[in-house]
């Protein structure tokens, strides 16, 4: 099992059929050996995360060569194709002998070895016949195209043709398939971010400030620079520039008192902790248990004091609300499609009648944080989504219902190199609005500030 092939096939197995998540999937078995070589934990990674990213693609192609319906299959002979598939179709620097002879070789690791000949069969096709593969037109069938093509749900192509048009959606579909920087936040408590730049320069691979958060640096060689005890000893979090962001929206300052709601991991607490110099004081509420325990693991490890952490649902604060905060953070739980490119298989999981449901539980949130806003204080809303009604939508209809409150202009509190993410007075870091084909860019984030009036 230690072989890249054979953990890709089993993450992505349990992915798909299981229910698991990739990353923690991945995590675990790639921490049962650690004797594997860097090369082959990248291979690892990079097979089955592939597999994920571009589902629809490689099962559009694989309907053309298999002579049985993808659905009769084996789901483990349907993953070892999948693999095999991708080594094909993505990645120059593998031999298509060595994709297609360890595809059936898998199919003896895996007990299926009488499906070993229908595994060379179908990828020998493949190769004798790339040509024979055809998609929708991408003129008269776009949502079919961009499924077919870019690895989106149908309804979810449909979605995305209907936020940011045919070219929009295309684009950002073909962002989402990418693979994410690795982007680290400087712990300014601790260091300032060109002195950490020199120390991961020193034995690792390029690094280099981030272009839109001033605390953020984008690093390659992630195993070194996990490895090196700089993580450990709390110079810098894991966080992506558009979470960052959120922070620095809230112009958060020295002697503050901040609301954090649905807090875990902690990114954006421990964040704004960190910007009022740990003095302050953050409450960050969680509500599973697993998660607050994650949450408290990294405000050890940054050696912060002043964030206090409370396991409770954000609907049902156990705090009084005559004790009011100077800013408020709510970032609910939503559809997550900005982070796609992180966990691939939430669009394969998603359905529109989830996103319903998600709507109402992000406005039911919102209306609770409300009531603990000071007058004068600022309320501030996140989701790592692209989609409108969770973002803008949720936004205005809470405005429309408490006067109270007044929308913010997010450029007044953001970075200038921003500028790009700003729609309207909203921050949006929509795929489609990505400048140029560099992946390296952020996440997906909608948020928005508002501020209560006094009296």
């Amino acid at each position: 099992m230690s072989h890249p092939r054979s953990i890709a096939v089993t993450v992505a197995g349990a992915v798909l059929h299981r229910g698991a998540r990739s990353d923690s999937s991945l995590d675990l078995l790639l921490e049962r050996y650690p004797q594997m070589s860097p090369d082959d934990r990248a291979l690892a990674t990079e097979l089955a995360y592939g597999v994920l990213r571009n589902l629809g693609r490689l099962d559009h192609i694989l309907k053309v060569f298999s002579k049985k319906p993808l659905s009769k299959l084996d789901t483990d002979v349907l993953t070892i194709l999948r693999v095999g598939l991708y080594q094909l179709e993505f990645l120059d620097k593998i031999p298509p002998y060595a994709a297609v002879s360890e595809s059936v070789r898998l199919t003896g690791e895996f007990g299926k070895r009488s499906a070993g000949g229908f595994v060379n069969g179908v990828l020998r096709a493949y190769l004798r016949n790339k040509d024979a593969v055809s998609y929708p037109d991408r003129s008269t069938d776009p949502g079919g195209f961009i499924t077919a093509y870019h690895s989106l749900p149908l309804w979810l192509a449909k979605r995305c043709i209907d936020w940011f048009g045919v070219e929009g959606a295309i684009a950002a579909a073909e962002y989402l398939r990418g693979r994410p920087p690795l982007t680290l936040r400087v712990n300014r408590l601790k260091i300032d971010r060109a002195r950490l730049l020199e120390r991961l320069r020193e034995g690792t691979g390029e690094m280099r400030p981030g272009r839109f958060s001033p605390d953020a640096i984008t690093a390659s060689g992630a195993g070194s620079i996990l490895r090196g005890g700089w993580f450990e000893g709390g110079l810098f979090s894991i966080q992506d520039e558009a979470s960052q962001l959120v922070t620095h929206l809230l112009g958060v300052k020295e002697g503050m008192t901040l609301l954090d709601l649905c807090a875990a991991p902690g990114g954006k607490a421990t964040h704004a902790a960190e910007l009022m110099n740990d003095r302050g004081r953050v409450v960050s509420v969680e509500r599973s248990r697993e998660r607050a325990r994650l949450m408290a693991g990294n405000v050890r490890r940054l050696s912060l004091e002043s964030i206090q952490m409370i396991t409770a649902d954000a609907g049902r604060i156990p705090i009084s609300p005559t004790t009011p905060f100077d800013r408020v953070l709510v970032d609910p739980p939503c559809s997550a499609l900005g982070v796609l490119r992180r966990n691939p298989e939430i669009k394969w999981r998603l359905s529109e009648a989830d996103i319903d449901d998600l709507i109402r539980l992000q406005t039911e949130i919102l209306e609770e944080a409300a009531g603990y806003t000071a007058p004068g204080g600022a309320l501030a809303y996140s989701v790592c989504t692209f989609n409108p009604d969770e973002g803008r939508g949720v936004v205005e209809s809470f405005l429309a219902r408490r006067p109270e409150f007044s929308l913010d202009h997010a450029g007044e509190y953001l970075p200038e190199a921003t500028g790009q993410f700003l729609d309207g007075p909203y921050l949006f870091t929509s795929p489609d609005r990505i400048e140029g084909d560099d992946s390296s860019g952020p996440d997906g984030f909608f948020a928005a500030r508002m501020t209560r009036r006094e009296g």
